[in-house]
């Protein structure tokens, strides 16, 4: 039985690396749940059957949707698995969306075992999984950049794993992954071509040109199925897709020097000392770190080109593509990165033990030793007060009376209380009574 267990140790590793993924996800998230605007339509919309999904994907804030519905079957079936458990509420498909995550950084999380020490891939886990910034987005949001980010860090695991040994099933996880990606969230675009890099470099350099052709036909035709829905999508749509990519590039061929490398530099180093180091680190330690690990894993990485394509050649890529964008930079266009970030520090760390044994170790008992701050800080990003409005929307609902508004000063404005009434079937009339939502989740009525 031991013996039986030890061969299987890195299953039984990234299995509990997955709950505790997906429990730092879910921490507190009946009380502190992100419900925006942007929430409370795409839970309108997975409500209904799964073939009554839009054939394309969220709307961008730069103009268009995105390029598949990749994020509404993951919401759609989010609802079907936890909705039973949690009733019709938004943060029943945060509970999937955190769900997908997990799984998908315990197969990162098994494919860095085998790729290198227990302390550095774990290490590399806990980077990806515990930082409070990137958790929120992946449970308490149920936001498409989350999809993202889980299907970039898959593509990565399979891509590794087709490297070490060519196979079938890896090449069209790799693929779909990667795609779906991109499709999902736009700024996935760096992690999916290097990955289609790397699929391509492994079977000409093992499997020879033939195999390499062979491979990039099925690529195509599963990109195409992928696609079959957007396709019907452009065929119905009656509006063009006016894009950020699109003005960017124009406003490039028209002045060149238009180009923000520096910015960009700063964007990248910033925003992942704040996605792996929030609360670990100084701001400006954690960005020195990240620097140095950069530089590290340069050098490390001659040895392992699939490791150089999808930590840094991602790292150049993004670079690239965020010194010609024209828009304003946000953080969350970096979530889809972390997995590449986290390489990053794995090939840094595995350069650094085959000289200093030692070390790797002592940054992963630094890190293990930060997790319960980390716990403390997983609610940020999030709606403080969701618990509280949706127990007095239940509140109101039970006096099955008519209600003409709702007030609560104390809520964010990128909410509205009549999101919660509807979720418990409450509707508004002019001539019905007037509420107000105390802090503690009191309901009083306002005399006329």
């Amino acid at each position: 039985m031991i013996e039986a267990l030890y061969r299987q140790r890195r299953l039984l590793l990234a299995v509990a690396a997955g709950v505790y993924a997906f429990l730092f996800r879910v921490h507190g998230i009946s009380e502190h749940f992100q419900l925006f605007g942007d929430q409370m339509r795409d839970w309108r919309i997975v409500q209904s059957s799964f073939f009554d999904l839009p054939l394309a994907g969220t709307p961008r804030f730069d103009g268009g949707v995105s390029y598949g519905p990749v994020f509404y079957w993951v919401l759609w079936l989010s609802a079907r698995l936890f909705t039973p458990f949690y009733g019709s509420l938004p943060h029943a498909g945060g509970m999937g969306i955190a769900l997908f995550c997990a799984i998908a950084l315990a197969v990162f999380y098994f494919e860095l075992l085998r790729q290198t020490s227990f302390a550095v891939a774990t290490v590399g886990f806990l980077l990806a999984a515990s930082s409070p910034w990137e958790a929120s987005f992946s449970g308490a949001t149920a936001w498409n950049p989350s999809v993202a980010t889980a299907l970039a860090q898959l593509a990565i695991a399979f891509s590794l794993n087709y490297w070490r040994g060519p196979r079938p099933g890896s090449l069209l996880m790799a693929s779909a992954s990667a795609w779906l990606a991109f499709c999902a969230h736009f700024p996935a675009i760096f992690v999916s071509i290097a990955v289609f890099m790397v699929l391509a470099a492994s079977a000409i350099l093992k499997c020879g040109a033939g195999v390499a052709l062979r491979n990039t036909a099925m690529q195509a035709a599963l990109v195409l199925v992928l696609q079959a829905p957007y396709f019907v999508y452009l065929h119905r749509a009656l509006d063009s897709d006016q894009s950020g990519v699109a003005f960017s590039i124009h406003s490039l061929l028209q002045d060149p020097s238009l180009l923000r490398t520096t910015a960009a530099y700063r964007y990248l180093v910033n925003g992942a000392a704040q996605l792996l180091l929030e609360g670990n680190l100084h701001y400006q330690h954690a960005r020195t770190i990240i620097v140095a690990s950069w530089l590290l894993a340069i050098g490390a990485c001659w040895k392992r080109p699939q490791w150089a394509i999808l930590s840094i050649g991602v790292l150049f890529g993004a670079w690239a593509g965020y010194a010609a964008w024209r828009m304003q930079y946000e953080l969350y266009f970096q979530v889809a990165l972390v997995g590449s970030y986290a390489l990053s520090a794995v090939a840094a760390l595995h350069w650094i033990a085959s000289r200093v044994a030692i070390l790797p170790n002592l940054v992963l008992v630094l890190l293990l030793c930060q997790q319960a701050g980390r716990w403390d800080r997983a609610p940020v990003e999030r709606l403080p007060e969701y618990g509280t409005l949706l127990r007095a929307a239940n509140d109101i609902s039970r006096m099955q009376i008519r209600v003409a508004s709702v007030e609560a000063p104390f809520a964010d404005q990128r909410t509205r209380i009549e999101w919660f009434l509807e979720l418990y079937g409450v509707e508004l009339h002019s001539t019905g009574r007037r509420f107000a939502i105390e802090q503690d989740g009191t309901v009083r009525e306002i005399e006329h």
